[in-house]
């Protein structure tokens, strides 16, 4: 939820300003938090150019109430006052994780399995995908991961800490929505549980 404000028009108490401060309740609760100073934004010291601030962990479909007000040397300025309810995301990008094939992986042999989103992105857009290799007694010394090559496989598609037990799977602009991957187990001489 984002809560945005006007400077003061009037040019002595503008420079006046030292911060900005805002609070807020559920609108249905009778008492409100602690008044919290707007952090700075930009990088620069400067917290008396704050004309906006991002509120999160909100609860969707509720009702909340929303205070704001500037403080000086001379105390706290009246506060302005709204009313918001954030609503559920309609838009969310879900992610699907699938096996291509079926039947049992031995040691030396290849599983391919794709990542898919549940829309292509679109430009300027980007979506990390933080995967997990699991199972008893098993290193990253047991397989080896990569992208899949092939004519128009992984657009937009980058794989990076392939070496790690998290490896990332990064969509990245126009198109980009599925990733194919191949996950190739390294034999040796002990006995490793798929996880």
């Amino acid at each position: 939820m984002t809560l945005a404000w006007a400077e003061p028009t009037d040019s002595r108490a503008l420079a006046s300003v030292t911060k900005y401060q805002y609070w807020y309740k559920v609108s249905s609760a009778s008492n409100w938090g602690s008044w919290i100073d707007v952090a700075d934004s930009d990088g620069g010291n400067d917290v008396t150019d704050e004309t906006s601030f991002v509120v999160t962990g909100l609860t969707n479909r509720t009702e909340y109430s929303f205070e704001v007000r500037a403080v000086n040397s001379a105390g706290d300025g009246a506060a302005a006052s709204a009313m918001a309810t954030p609503a559920t995301a309609t838009n969310a990008t879900v992610v699907s994780l699938n096996r291509v094939g079926t039947g049992v992986v031995t040691e030396g042999g290849t599983v391919e399995f794709t990542v898919t989103l549940s829309r292509a992105l679109t430009a300027g857009k980007i979506v990390d995908v933080l995967l997990s290799i699991s199972g008893t007694s098993v290193t990253t010394a047991d397989w080896s991961l990569a992208l899949k090559t092939g004519t128009s496989l992984n657009t937009g598609v980058t794989l990076s800490d392939e070496t790690t037990i998290t490896p990332n799977v990064k969509f990245s602009g126009t198109a980009a929505e599925t990733a194919t991957l191949v996950l190739t187990t390294t034999p040796d001489a002990n006995d490793e549980s798929s996880g």
